[in-house]
């Protein structure tokens, strides 16, 4: 019996130690594990993918495959993708890196170790289809430019096709050295040269032939002391040079070019965002702050409309668009209701490419405008926010970051110390105070209560009242609400970032039928709202359920929006015959072996006991 109550406690200890690490254990770093067949075609797995939290969160996943070609896209677009590879001796080394998009915690970036993969001689010549290109040469990035963190960028070459030739040629990479520190090159046939001058790197190459195309990527740094809200002093460029004096007979001597023109310094990685510049807010009193956007879709989009709320402390009747990127013909202005405090901005003459098409330029996807307007109320030590929406077609809009420009402390611009700046996520309903004080830590808590200070949530629509520190909120919104809390008596400021997560969410019941006749249909009912309320994304409204009917297997991306609480939910539909139920992961299955044996352990000897 003994024996038996050894094993019992055995077992209770690792169902204890299971549980732990099934759910608490610090979450490792990425890793890939890439499976290939016979005929040298490989398919790819990122195992250990960061849990990211947030309104639209999502991770996408650039891969490269070790012979100069990439792939880009979502972990469930890298789940249908394969590779073929031409044989080689040595095999090859691919890597992935992950980038999070609208985390609430701001995960950097993250490479994996790079898996090795060999290759058999028995197989058929690779195939691979090239993103077409239209100037020979093509600067991309994985992901935007933040402090500290690392960003890849992808420089795609081709012949250019006017001669049957082969041909050599030089490239030069430039980048700027106040900005970044180079890391490394991943070559694949090229060559690295002595660096030529800070912020430039030159490789060459050789025997390129006719229609073939290669990438190399370059992994900078982003130096932690660099302000958000900068501008790079000099634009990210490629050039490449062919042949110089190698060029044969019949063939041009050519040059090509390809510049990332959108230089600005984030605190995030997330496409849309906004970004206050740097500014003498002391002398000029005015802000000026930059609102990006990018369509990460398959397909083109001509209609973009952003919706922007001012804060309280900005003067709302002076608020001008400024400036734009060279794509948009002209802005429009459009202001609502001055109690919401919202402006909408329509892009005019705007075609905006996808990012998941294969023929576009990095610079074709994005798009920015820029906004000012003064101060209205110099309140000390406070900060301006800003936030928006942006909507691209009928689309559920994409909600970006709350930027803060912070309010000097006097009037000789003396800066002000934030004493806390925290993100508190709150399950809301309507008619519920928007935080609770009490989660903030005591000393914080104590000191909004005895001292003397002011309060101001952004933004202001939806709270009963934005200048008290527990407004309440009248409607279950998704949205993020930012108090900052400036001292009357010191140079001190708080601030505090309340993610509301409305109770109930909007969710989507997906019912998937088979015809008798072809084809197959679908309904999306959207529960939790009023169909009044409702914008699918197709731009149908006053219906619910959403229904399509399809000819053949295909993937369907169905969303809503909730005008009324800015409430999503989103959706990827697929054929009945390619549907499955999700599987249980492999954590949850361990830990529901830990928790039987658990029960055993605490159950068994009681039954001994009383038999």
């Amino acid at each position: 019996m003994k024996k038996i109550r050894s094993w019992m406690t055995a077992l209770g200890m690792l169902s204890l130690s299971v549980i732990y690490f099934s759910f608490f254990d610090p979450p490792a770093d990425p890793t890939l594990v890439t499976t290939i067949d016979n005929n040298n075609v490989a398919s790819f797995t990122v195992n250990d993918l960061p849990t990211v939290s947030g309104t639209g969160s999502g991770l996408r996943i650039f891969l490269s495959h070790g012979d100069g070609t990439y792939f880009m896209g979502t972990p469930g677009e890298l789940a249908g993708h394969s590779h073929h590879y031409a044989h080689a001796a040595g095999g090859y080394l691919p890597f992935a890196e992950v980038i999070a998009f609208y985390d609430d915690n701001k995960k950097p970036p993250k490479r994996t170790v790079p898996d090795t993969v060999p290759t058999s001689g028995t197989a058929t010549a690779p195939t691979y289809t090239p993103p077409a290109m239209s100037n020979n040469i093509l600067l991309r990035k994985t992901c935007s430019i933040v402090p500290g963190d690392s960003i890849t960028y992808i420089i795609t070459y081709e012949h250019p096709g006017d001669c049957s030739t082969s041909l050599n040629g030089t490239i030069l990479f430039k980048f700027d050295d106040a900005v970044f520190d180079f890391r490394q090159s991943d070559l694949f046939g090229e060559n690295e040269q002595t660096s030529p001058g800070a912020g430039i790197r030159e490789y060459t190459f050789t025997n390129l032939a006719p229609g073939e195309q290669r990438s190399f990527f370059v992994l900078l740094e982003t130096k932690a002391t660099v302000a958000v809200g900068s501008s790079l002093s000099a634009l990210t460029n490629v050039s490449l040079a062919f042949g110089r004096s190698d060029v044969p007979s019949g063939c041009s001597d050519l040059t090509f070019t390809d510049t990332i023109a959108d230089g600005a310094v984030l605190s995030s990685h997330d496409p849309n965002h906004k970004t206050v510049y740097e500014n003498a807010i002391c002398q000029d009193q005015e802000v000026t702050w930059r609102i990006d956007f990018q369509n990460e879709g398959d397909a083109p989009e001509t209609n973009v409309v952003v919706s922007d709320w001012i804060d309280p402390l900005l003067d709302f009747d002076a608020v001008q668009v400024t400036g734009h990127s060279p794509n948009i013909g002209s802005v429009s202005v459009v202001r609502t209701d001055i109690n919401n405090r919202e402006y909408r901005f329509k892009m005019n003459g705007l075609n905006l490419k996808g990012l998941g098409q294969r023929d576009v330029r990095e610079d074709e996807t994005k798009g920015y405008f820029l906004l000012k307007t003064s101060l209205n109320n110099n309140a000390r030590c406070n900060a301006v926010a800003n936030s928006s929406r942006i909507f691209f077609g009928c689309n559920p809009p994409v909600f970006t970051e709350t930027a803060l420009a912070p309010i000097p402390c006097d009037s000789l611009c003396g800066p002000c110390t934030t004493l806390l700046d925290t993100i508190l996520p709150v399950s809301i309903n309507p008619g519920k105070e928007v935080f609770d004080p009490s989660m903030l830590p005591p000393a914080i808590h104590s000191m909004l209560n005895n001292g003397a200070w002011y309060f101001k949530w952004y933004p202001g629509t939806g709270l009963s009242d934005p200048f008290t520190l527990v407004p309440v909120v009248d409607q279950a919104y998704n949205r993020t609400y930012t108090l900052v809390a400036s001292s009357a008596d010191s140079c001190e400021r708080i601030v505090v970032r309340v993610p509301l997560k409305p109770d109930p969410p909007l969710t989507m019941d997906i019912n998937k039928v088979c015809l008798a006749s072809s084809g197959w249909r679908f309904d999306a009912t959207a529960q939790g709202a009023q169909k009044e309320d409702l914008i699918w994304n197709d731009c149908s409204t006053n219906i619910n359920p959403f229904t399509m009917q399809l000819p053949s297997p295909q993937r369907v991306y169905v969303g809503v929006w909730d005008t009324l609480t800015d409430r999503v939910a989103e959706a990827w539909i697929i054929d009945p015959s390619c549907g499955s139920s999700p599987a249980c992961p492999p954590a949850c299955i361990w830990a529901a072996v830990a928790l039987i044996a658990l029960f055993l352990f605490l159950v068994f000897p009681y039954i001994r006991r009383n038999p």
